[in-house]
């Protein structure tokens, strides 16, 4: 999800970059992402587990924060921008998934970009 971050130069550029990298690993590895869709919202997760699967996304926590504190996007919390930011991901996923498969999917993946993007950033 952060491969080849530290080649984007701006907050919108590198949020843009994990965006892609997710929806297009969703797209291409669909037994796992429809795994890892039923794993985060299982009763059966210990709050160990979730704290360990957490963990892998600790660099995103620091990218949002970071963008909040330079004003980037609007002050909402970290916790609920990710939330919204992968649930729109997956959205996304399925929406390609589910399409005709002769629409433009990098023209999705940027729209569906552009839609999360337009809420978080400040006016």
């Amino acid at each position: 999800m952060g491969k080849d971050l530290e080649t984007e130069t701006t907050f919108k550029d590198k949020l843009r970059n994990i965006w892609s990298n997710l929806v297009k690993w969703g797209v291409n590895n669909q037994e796992e992402f429809l795994f890892v869709g039923q794993f985060c919202t299982s009763p059966y997760i210990t709050k160990f587990t979730r704290d360990e699967v957490t963990k892998e996304y600790v660099f995103l926590h620091k990218l949002v924060d970071e963008g909040i504190k330079a004003g980037e996007i609007r002050d909402f919390s970290a916790d609920l921008v990710i939330a919204m930011f992968y649930q729109g991901s997956r959205t996304v996923v399925n929406f390609i998934l589910d399409s005709d498969s002769s629409l433009d999917e990098n023209k999705i993946i940027e729209d569906g970009f552009q839609i999360v993007w337009r809420g978080l950033a400040k006016e």
